[in-house]
């Protein structure tokens, strides 16, 4: 079971959004950092650790496909919810390959959905750091 105290990422440039999210998250007891562009995002993530990261694939000047690749290549345990306003399958395909570990579509009627995501995507990730630490010790 993941404990409370995670650090995540939100990265959503509508504002109403990125806030409802926020504000969930925080209830829920998780140290949340938010970004209004990719640009942001970025730079929270070289500053921060954040152990999760969620981030909506279409935002006003940089399609967020592009950060799930950067992270794809940089960070690629760190797992990533993405969100996305249209239903477009060969972008849910697309974010998946590229790593991303879930995918919701907005509008969030139900932001237990977005807790859900995020406890289930850290818990994944507890999971791959613990079978590579008993893996690494087998070796």
């Amino acid at each position: 079971m993941q404990l409370n105290a995670s650090t995540l990422l939100v990265i959503d440039d509508d504002a109403s959004v990125r806030q409802a999210i926020v504000s969930h998250l925080e209830s829920c007891g998780f140290a949340v950092l938010s970004a209004d562009s990719v640009e942001q995002g970025q730079a929270l993530l070289d500053s921060h650790a954040p152990e999760l990261v969620i981030c909506d694939l279409n935002m006003a000047g940089r399609s967020g496909l592009g950060l799930v690749q950067a992270l794809s290549t940089r960070a690629p345990l760190l797992p990533l919810v993405v969100l996305s306003d249209s239903g477009d399958m060969h972008e849910v395909v697309e974010a998946v390959r590229l790593g991303a570990s879930d995918y919701l579509i907005k509008p969030l009627a139900d932001l237990l959905v977005v807790e859900h995501a995020v406890r289930r995507s850290l818990d994944r990730a507890q999971l791959r750091s613990e079978n590579q630490r008993i893996r690494e010790r087998l070796e």
